[in-house]
């Protein structure tokens, strides 16, 4: 047999090791950000009382959020640290009865629905449709999107299309005179989707700078759009995630 371990190091190790555990813990629900800002957004059911639930799903690049399901004045919140390269961008999906939307909760060069400092950001889904908070100091609210009966339909329903390897989907339009126009497209490729506003009014995204004209290429690692730098060249904007079937319903 071997030499037995002293009894005065077994509560030692204990500590160390509770104490290990207990600063994971702390660490955990604490999210320090070191060198960056931290962000946390909140997003809260306004329905009528007694009001089917709200279902949610929200995701960035980088982590998935899963599904939620929140009865009317619950809400969703989730903190996290902004990247090193100021790139953060968490996109959501919406559903309640027949209708849908699918909006951008937080990206790092607008911070809609976020108070002065940036470091709160509230979003409230309401009958009519999605609200972002635009007056902190009143705790006053702005009508953001309206309810799509699909992810496809504010005005123009651009139907569904199948496209083959180095195929395009094209289409074009004009801007609403009071500017708010909005085209958002849903992708699926094996079991795999991705939700993405294809063109927003106030953003612009994957647009050469003249904006008449906007790139977007689908890839087997996900969504990408047109950066142009002067000489052009594509980024990466979105990893595909699971169809909704395949993540399951939280409370």
């Amino acid at each position: 047999m071997g030499n037995p371990i002293p009894t005065t190091i077994i509560p030692l190790l204990f500590i160390l090791i509770w104490a290990i555990h207990l600063q994971a813990i702390i660490i955990h629900e604490k999210r320090h950000c070191f060198f960056t800002r931290k962000f946390t957004i909140h997003i809260t059911n306004k329905l009528p009382p007694k009001s089917d639930p709200l279902e949610l799903h929200c995701a960035s690049k980088d982590d998935d959020l899963g599904f939620h399901t929140l009865s009317p004045n619950q809400s969703f919140s989730w903190g996290f640290c902004e990247n090193f390269v100021p790139n953060t961008l968490f996109f959501c999906h919406i559903w309640w009865e027949s209708k849908d939307i699918g909006f951008e909760s937080f990206n790092f060069e607008f911070h809609d629905g976020c108070i002065p400092d940036g470091s709160q950001c509230f979003w409230e889904v309401r009958v009519d449709g999605l609200y972002r908070l635009t007056d902190s100091s009143r705790n006053r609210y702005g009508k953001w999107l309206s309810s799509a009966i699909d992810p496809f339909q504010v005005d123009d329903d651009l139907g569904f299309h199948t496209l083959s390897s180095n195929q395009n989907f094209s289409w074009g339009f004009c801007e609403n005179l009071v500017r708010n126009t909005l085209f958002f497209c849903h992708l699926w490729w094996e079991s795999k989707e991705i939700e993405f506003e294809a063109f927003n009014s106030n953003y612009h995204t994957g647009c050469i700078p003249d904006g008449s004209e906007c790139f977007w290429e689908v890839r087997s690692d996900g969504l990408h759009r047109l950066f142009y730098d002067g000489g052009g060249g594509y980024g990466k904007w979105s990893n595909w995630g699971l169809g909704r079937q395949k993540v399951s319903t939280s409370d």
